[in-house]
């Protein structure tokens, strides 16, 4: 089960890729999805605990907003 932020973006790359692929494909967006997850906490936390509550709102803003601007840039040219 992909776990992105939008199911649109699932539900697109689903349709993008062949059926007997895609279970191969959602393993590794999971894994590419989940990769920062692991990570994020331990840097949100160590920003926070240095004092500084702003820079990890910042930061992830900055993060959705590439990946919203990728993922059009991508898939701006893909007929439903």
């Amino acid at each position: 089960m992909l776990t992105t932020a939008s199911p649109v973006f699932n539900a697109l790359v689903m349709s993008l890729i062949p059926r007997d692929e895609r279970s191969r494909a959602s393993s590794l967006i999971q894994l590419i999805d989940s990769l920062p997850r692991a990570f994020a906490p331990s840097i949100g936390g160590y920003l926070f605990n240095e004092g500084n509550l702003v820079l990890p709102f910042l930061i992830t803003g900055a993060l959705y907003f590439t990946s919203t601007v990728v993922f059009y840039n991508l898939f701006r040219n893909v007929k439903r």
